[in-house]
Order: C-alpha cells, then structure tokens, then sequence
C-alpha cells in the first residue's frame, strides 16, 4: 500500500525482479560496451541473436531467467529501417507489431533463414522489388 495511504510503500519483488531482468536483456540488446553485455555475447550469443535464441538445458538459471524476456521485447521493439544490416527480414518487427514470418502466416513447419537482413532486399535507398518477388 502507499505511504500516502497509510502503508509501509513496499513494492512487490516479483514485478522489480522482472523489471531487472529486462533492463538487463535491453542492455544485452542495446549496449554491447557494457563489460556485462559483453560478457553475456561472448559466453553465450557469440553470432547469435538474443531475441532468436533458444534455451538449452547447460544455460545458468541469471540467462535462462534473461530468456524470458524476449517475448515481450519482442512484441515492444519497432526498427527503423535505415540501412537493415541489423534487421532480421523475417523475424524482426520491422513492418507491423509483428514479424513478417507471422504477417505472411508462414506455417511452423517452414523455417526461413534467420540471419537474412532487410539491407540485402535494399538498393540504391530504394527496394529491390526484383529481389522482394
């Protein structure tokens, strides 16, 4: 309860610890200068991306718990476009708040190539419409 109200103005851990934890995938996916960051590509991502990478059993209960992060920031996150080097063509939100492997409705049993960029559909700042059929 608030102070205002007469409470001790204790905040629930559950919701700080998720808050933590996404502050901590965001840097993961933002500031690859923090040594933490840096430290969590190198053990973990390597050419990897955080938002395409999926638990395994050998991962510590701190990037497990990182992991889950990633449904929500990936539902929250919109690109601007700019070159797409760093787009994922078909799973980042870069069209819609949704990936295009979902706006096209893509069956699960078709997985396209993770690491194609928007940049590689783009020529001259304008769209390879060639390339986009």
């Amino acid at each position: 309860m608030l102070k205002a109200k007469g409470g001790l103005g204790l905040r629930k851990t559950e919701a700080i610890n998720k808050a933590f934890q996404h502050k901590l995938a965001w840097k993961i996916l933002t500031n690859e200068e923090s040594i933490w960051a840096r430290a969590m590509w190198a053990k973990y991502l390597r050419n990897q991306d955080f938002l395409t990478y999926t638990k395994k059993k050998t991962n510590s209960p701190v990037w497990k718990s990182l992991l889950n992060c990633q449904q929500l920031l990936t539902q929250e996150i919109v690109w601007r476009v700019g070159t797409g080097n760093e787009i994922s063509f078909w799973y980042d939100y870069w069209i819609e708040p949704q990936s295009l492997i979902e706006l096209v409705g893509l069956n699960n049993y078709v997985y396209p190539d993770p690491n194609i960029k928007v940049s590689q559909f783009i020529h001259n700042a304008q769209w390879d419409a060639q390339k986009l059929n």
